[in-house]
């Protein structure tokens, strides 16, 4: 399991009793008298050798080490105090509450301790470049890794990083959910930390965030053979698919997560929805599991056009690196695109730990730094 530690939770600073200010005070107190004393001449340092004591300093070391000893024979009479915290001694609620903590007791008056290990949220998530991936040493790293990141830090307490166990995001059969949000069902996790789209059946077992991310749809295909790189099409995807359709090319669609049947049966997609009446969409159909998938066979078949139906997020990462030979375009053509929403989920009735993300949420969103992320993963080289 790999663990992110908050840089202010994992940096605790010591206690500090009675006993250690009294100890303090009589080291302080010998600094000054032997300061005090000043220097001896330059004669008698030549005279002693570097392990010899003078007068002056065996008296003010006897002094110590007898009031050493005066104040641990103190101690041992006493039981040691109890630490307070300073709301506590201030008869004030702990205002942990503004950083990330409820700052409300337990109900037997004893704090609430966020840097505890009992008190580690374990985050839920999987990879999908470039929001989770590994770097060359084998490290994790993303726009989501660094969002966890920043989410230890505002909460002030440790964060536990756990790979969905089947590497999907969740799909409902006859009431059993997998993925992450079967994860999460089964107390798995805390939090779904992902790329992870918001939608009505989900929402129905979990609860979700604000959304960090839109993820308008769009079509991933192969350059053709002849095109020309100063002057892009800029016809939409679904259009260049009805065309090599109507012209009785050999045209195949893919997709990921069953977006090809949201995006067709969805009403709000009208013009969509009256094509997937008149086609006949197992005819088109290509299966592949994911769009590495789909980039992979198209590379390796190029007698046949095929498209991929996926959010921009996926298609344009892929199109954007080397080799280079990949074009994105949107799904539709106008100012009106279908997209989806990314957010955060967890445990319905988990209202505190919503609540906190929700407030993440906007906090990054009016700072800039979800663009600032955004802008950082998803560079282009071509």
């Amino acid at each position: 399991m790999w663990s992110i530690v908050s840089a202010r939770g994992s940096a605790q600073s010591p206690e500090y009793s009675p006993r250690q200010h009294l100890i303090n005070g009589v080291i302080n107190r010998w600094r000054v008298l032997d300061e005090s004393a000043g220097p001896p001449p330059p004669a008698q340092l030549r005279a002693h050798s570097k392990f010899s004591v003078g007068p002056s300093k065996m008296k003010l070391s006897l002094f110590l080490l007898l009031a050493v000893c005066a104040v641990f024979a103190q101690g041992s009479q006493s039981a040691p105090e109890e630490p307070k915290d300073k709301g506590d001694e201030a008869g004030e609620p702990n205002d942990k509450g503004a950083d990330g903590g409820s700052g409300e007791g337990d109900g037997d008056g004893k704090q609430d301790n966020l840097n505890t290990e009992q008190e580690r949220l374990t985050v839920l998530s999987l990879v999908q470049r470039p929001f989770v991936q590994t770097d060359r040493q084998g490290d994790y790293e993303g726009l989501v890794i660094d969002l966890i990141q920043q989410f230890s830090d505002f909460l002030d307490r440790p964060l536990s990083l756990k790979l969905a166990s089947d590497g999907q995001y969740g799909m409902s059969d006859k009431g059993e959910w997998n993925g992450l949000v079967g994860d999460l069902l089964r107390g798995e996790g805390d939090i779904i930390m992902a790329d992870i789209t918001i939608t009505d059946k989900r929402q129905e077992v979990i609860e979700f965030s604000l959304p960090y991310f839109n993820a308008p749809l769009s079509v991933l295909r192969l350059k053709p053979r002849n095109y020309d790189e100063s002057c892009p099409s800029k016809a939409a995807g679904i259009d260049e698919i009805l065309e090599g359709i109507y012209s009785g090319r050999n045209v195949k669609i893919a997709s990921a997560g069953g977006i090809i049947d949201h995006v067709f049966e969805d009403s709000s997609y009208n013009k969509l929805q009256t094509l997937g009446n008149y086609l006949d969409l197992d005819q088109y159909r290509l299966e592949v599991d994911n769009v590495d998938d789909f980039v992979r066979y198209v590379r390796e078949n190029q007698d046949f056009d095929a498209y991929f139906i996926h959010e921009m997020p996926y298609s344009a990462v892929r199109a954007d690196t080397q080799p280079c030979d990949l074009l994105v375009t949107k799904l539709l053509g106008g100012s009106f695109q279908p997209e989806n929403q990314f957010g955060f989920a967890v445990k319905k009735g988990n209202k505190e730990l919503l609540r906190m993300a929700n407030m993440f949420i906007q906090k990054l969103s009016a700072s800039g730094e979800l663009m600032h992320l955004e802008q950082k993963w998803f560079n282009k080289q071509c």
